[in-house]
């Protein structure tokens, strides 16, 4: 008899145990609220619905149809909701006007036309194109990036010239690249549609 209430005890001892240490934690010593949370939180399905970060908009590149993410046709809340910017509203309803973001560099501002983006306007020179013509450039410079693409036009206001680059992708025939000049290197340039992107004067 001593030896069966012996192992009696035992037993119990073992299943007291057992289940104390199945409903109190798991192996890492977490209970299992606090184990479901950490693991909502590292879920994999989180990382993949993150939204993806923006470029600085310093980084962004400029092309025949706008500078980074911004292009040509799209309507003030398409740019708002494409970049973490704000912009400088333009009048109510003009038929042209310029917008600026109030948080990034100073060096670039948007035609508006009708409501949409006509054209990019460049005077900074961390602001390049894909084949890194930039402000500064000579215009020997511009016509080596671009051979064959440039037509020279008399500059308006002062001894230099307009470089309007025709691109040479089909899809981009109606759009240009214009370098204003001193008659030597580019002091501001320009990309969006025909014919707004070679207005001399912009809005006025």
């Amino acid at each position: 008899m001593p030896t069966t209430r012996s192992l009696f005890s035992v037993t119990v001892a073992v299943i007291l145990v057992t289940g104390c240490s199945k409903t109190g934690s798991d192996d890492d010593g977490r209970p299992p609220a606090v184990r479901d949370t950490i693991a909502s939180t590292n879920s994999p399905t989180d990382t993949a619905n993150a939204p993806t970060a923006v470029a600085p908009l310093s980084t962004w590149t400029v092309t025949p149809r706008g500078i980074g993410p911004i292009r040509v046709g799209m309507s003030l809340a398409e740019v708002e909701a494409v970049v973490p910017i704000s912009v400088t509203k333009p009048a109510a309803s003009p038929e042209c006007d310029y917008i600026s973001p109030r948080d990034g560099p100073a060096g670039v501002n948007f035609m508006i036309r009708n409501g949409r983006i006509a054209r990019a306007d460049i005077t900074d020179s961390i602001f390049a194109t894909a084949k890194g013509a930039r402000m500064g450039d000579s215009e020997e410079r511009i016509k080596q990036l671009y051979p064959g693409q440039v037509e020279v036009v008399p500059h308006k206001y002062v001894d230099g010239h307009y470089l309007i680059v025709t691109p040479n992708v089909p899809s981009d025939s109606a759009h240009r690249f214009v370098f204003e000049t001193d008659g030597k290197r580019v002091t501001r340039f320009r990309s969006g549609k025909m014919p707004e992107v070679t207005w001399v004067e912009g809005c006025s």
